[in-house]
Protein backbone atom coordinates (compact mmCIF):
# COMPACT_ATOMS: atom_id res chain seq x y z
CA UNK A 1 0.00 0.00 0.00
CA UNK A 2 3.05 2.66 0.60
CA UNK A 3 4.59 1.19 -2.11
CA UNK A 4 1.25 2.01 -3.94
CA UNK A 5 1.17 5.71 -2.56
CA UNK A 6 4.75 6.88 -3.28
CA UNK A 7 4.53 5.12 -6.93
CA UNK A 8 1.38 7.48 -7.14
CA UNK A 9 3.40 10.66 -5.95
CA UNK A 10 5.85 10.29 -8.34
CA UNK A 11 5.75 11.73 -11.28
CA UNK A 12 9.22 11.50 -13.05
CA UNK A 13 9.81 8.81 -15.66
CA UNK A 14 13.66 8.15 -14.64
CA UNK A 15 11.52 7.85 -10.65
CA UNK A 16 9.41 5.40 -11.94
CA UNK A 17 11.40 4.00 -14.00
CA UNK A 18 13.61 2.94 -10.63
CA UNK A 19 10.41 2.07 -8.60
CA UNK A 20 9.61 -0.32 -11.42
CA UNK A 21 13.08 -1.73 -11.48
CA UNK A 22 12.69 -2.86 -7.82
CA UNK A 23 9.79 -5.10 -8.54
CA UNK A 24 11.78 -6.39 -11.56
CA UNK A 25 14.59 -7.21 -9.09
CA UNK A 26 12.38 -8.83 -6.52
CA UNK A 27 11.04 -10.92 -8.47
CA UNK A 28 14.36 -12.06 -10.21
CA UNK A 29 15.41 -12.56 -6.63
CA UNK A 30 12.58 -15.39 -6.38
CA UNK A 31 14.09 -17.32 -9.56
CA UNK A 32 14.03 -16.98 -13.39
CA UNK A 33 11.19 -19.08 -13.50
CA UNK A 34 8.93 -17.68 -11.16
CA UNK A 35 9.96 -14.11 -12.84
CA UNK A 36 8.57 -15.63 -16.20
CA UNK A 37 5.30 -16.83 -14.80
CA UNK A 38 4.80 -13.81 -13.27
CA UNK A 39 5.14 -11.81 -16.49
CA UNK A 40 2.53 -14.37 -17.63
CA UNK A 41 0.27 -13.68 -15.08
CA UNK A 42 -0.03 -10.22 -15.48
CA UNK A 43 -0.79 -10.42 -19.49
CA UNK A 44 -4.36 -8.52 -19.27
CA UNK A 45 -2.97 -5.61 -18.29
CA UNK A 46 -0.59 -5.57 -21.34
CA UNK A 47 -3.25 -4.13 -23.32
CA UNK A 48 -4.41 -1.27 -20.97
CA UNK A 49 -0.41 -0.51 -20.91
CA UNK A 50 -0.17 -0.55 -25.32
CA UNK A 51 -4.09 1.82 -25.56
CA UNK A 52 -2.35 4.03 -22.46
CA UNK A 53 0.97 4.69 -24.48
CA UNK A 54 -0.15 5.26 -28.00
CA UNK A 55 -2.43 7.30 -26.66
CA UNK A 56 0.20 9.40 -25.06
CA UNK A 57 2.08 8.98 -28.09
CA UNK A 58 -0.38 10.22 -30.67
CA UNK A 59 -1.14 13.07 -27.57
CA UNK A 60 2.61 14.35 -27.58
CA UNK A 61 2.54 13.64 -23.83
CA UNK A 62 4.96 10.28 -24.11
CA UNK A 63 6.42 11.40 -20.63
CA UNK A 64 2.99 11.31 -19.26
CA UNK A 65 2.08 7.91 -20.54
CA UNK A 66 5.79 6.77 -19.77
CA UNK A 67 4.83 7.52 -16.59
CA UNK A 68 1.45 5.87 -16.28
CA UNK A 69 2.85 2.85 -17.93
CA UNK A 70 5.49 2.22 -15.34
CA UNK A 71 3.12 2.82 -12.37
CA UNK A 72 0.68 0.70 -13.56
CA UNK A 73 3.34 -2.49 -14.25
CA UNK A 74 4.99 -1.37 -11.04
CA UNK A 75 2.23 -1.32 -8.78
CA UNK A 76 0.45 -4.52 -10.24
CA UNK A 77 3.59 -6.10 -10.53
CA UNK A 78 4.73 -5.63 -6.82
CA UNK A 79 0.49 -7.12 -6.03
CA UNK A 80 1.21 -9.94 -8.20
CA UNK A 81 4.38 -10.39 -6.65
CA UNK A 82 2.90 -10.25 -2.80
CA UNK A 83 -0.31 -12.17 -3.75
CA UNK A 84 2.27 -15.09 -5.54
CA UNK A 85 4.54 -15.43 -2.41
CA UNK A 86 2.33 -14.97 0.55
CA UNK A 87 -0.55 -17.09 1.74
CA UNK A 88 -4.17 -15.58 1.89
CA UNK A 89 -4.42 -16.10 5.99
CA UNK A 90 -1.46 -14.63 6.05
CA UNK A 91 -2.72 -11.50 4.23
CA UNK A 92 -5.44 -11.51 5.83
CA UNK A 93 -3.48 -11.36 9.41
CA UNK A 94 -1.78 -8.69 8.41
CA UNK A 95 -4.86 -6.57 6.96
CA UNK A 96 -6.35 -7.18 10.66
CA UNK A 97 -3.66 -6.41 12.54
CA UNK A 98 -3.25 -2.99 10.48
CA UNK A 99 -6.97 -1.90 10.65
CA UNK A 100 -7.38 -3.35 14.54
CA UNK A 101 -7.59 0.67 15.52
CA UNK A 102 -10.61 0.72 13.44
CA UNK A 103 -12.53 -1.64 14.87
CA UNK A 104 -12.67 0.66 17.97
CA UNK A 105 -14.70 2.86 15.70
CA UNK A 106 -16.89 0.41 14.61
CA UNK A 107 -15.59 -1.31 11.66
CA UNK A 108 -16.25 -5.14 11.34
CA UNK A 109 -12.70 -6.57 10.40
CA UNK A 110 -14.36 -9.96 10.06
CA UNK A 111 -16.39 -8.44 6.87
CA UNK A 112 -13.04 -6.77 5.96
CA UNK A 113 -11.39 -10.03 5.47
CA UNK A 114 -13.97 -12.06 4.11
CA UNK A 115 -14.42 -9.22 1.47
CA UNK A 116 -10.51 -9.03 0.55
CA UNK A 117 -9.91 -12.89 0.99
CA UNK A 118 -13.37 -13.01 -1.99
CA UNK A 119 -11.83 -10.24 -3.86
CA UNK A 120 -8.37 -12.33 -4.26
CA UNK A 121 -10.35 -15.63 -4.84
CA UNK A 122 -12.74 -14.62 -7.47
CA UNK A 123 -10.46 -12.23 -9.96
CA UNK A 124 -8.30 -15.59 -11.34
CA UNK A 125 -11.58 -17.28 -10.81
CA UNK A 126 -13.87 -14.87 -13.14
CA UNK A 127 -10.13 -14.89 -15.58
CA UNK A 128 -11.00 -19.02 -16.04
CA UNK A 129 -14.25 -18.25 -16.56
CA UNK A 130 -13.65 -15.41 -19.40
CA UNK A 131 -11.12 -18.40 -20.77
CA UNK A 132 -13.62 -21.10 -21.01
CA UNK A 133 -16.53 -19.09 -22.70
CA UNK A 134 -13.55 -18.10 -24.96
CA UNK A 135 -12.51 -21.93 -25.50
CA UNK A 136 -16.11 -23.07 -25.83
CA UNK A 137 -17.21 -20.19 -28.79
CA UNK A 138 -13.99 -20.82 -30.54
CA UNK A 139 -14.98 -24.33 -31.10
CA UNK A 140 -18.26 -23.42 -32.10
CA UNK A 141 -17.45 -20.06 -34.40
CA UNK A 142 -15.13 -18.87 -36.98
CA UNK A 143 -16.75 -15.36 -35.75
CA UNK A 144 -14.10 -13.61 -33.43
CA UNK A 145 -15.58 -13.27 -29.86
CA UNK A 146 -17.57 -10.71 -29.25
CA UNK A 147 -19.95 -9.09 -26.59
CA UNK A 148 -22.17 -12.34 -26.84
CA UNK A 149 -20.15 -13.71 -24.05
CA UNK A 150 -20.87 -11.13 -21.65
CA UNK A 151 -23.75 -13.10 -20.89
CA UNK A 152 -23.12 -16.13 -19.79
CA UNK A 153 -20.30 -14.55 -18.14
CA UNK A 154 -22.71 -13.02 -15.52
CA UNK A 155 -24.40 -15.74 -15.33
CA UNK A 156 -21.74 -18.56 -14.83
CA UNK A 157 -20.31 -15.53 -11.83
CA UNK A 158 -23.85 -14.96 -10.24
CA UNK A 159 -24.19 -19.02 -10.38
CA UNK A 160 -20.34 -19.45 -8.54
CA UNK A 161 -21.24 -16.66 -6.12
CA UNK A 162 -24.47 -18.09 -5.16
CA UNK A 163 -22.39 -20.79 -4.09
CA UNK A 164 -20.17 -18.68 -2.64
CA UNK A 165 -23.16 -17.59 -0.26
CA UNK A 166 -24.10 -20.84 0.59
CA UNK A 167 -20.85 -21.77 1.74
CA UNK A 168 -20.81 -18.74 3.74
CA UNK A 169 -23.79 -19.10 5.47
CA UNK A 170 -23.58 -22.72 6.01
CA UNK A 171 -19.98 -21.58 7.74
CA UNK A 172 -21.73 -18.95 9.84
CA UNK A 173 -24.64 -21.66 10.77
CA UNK A 174 -21.87 -24.04 12.08
CA UNK A 175 -19.96 -20.67 14.03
Amino acid sequence: MIFSLVMYLIHSPLLMLYGFAFVIVAKLIVGIRFFIFALWKLLPIYPFLIVILLWHLLTNTFNEGLVIGLRLLAVFGLANLVTMTTRLDDMINLLNRVLKPFAKLGLDLSIVSVTIGLAIRTIPKIIDIVKKIGFSWRSRSVKPINWRMVFPLVCLTLDDSEHVAEAIKARRAHN
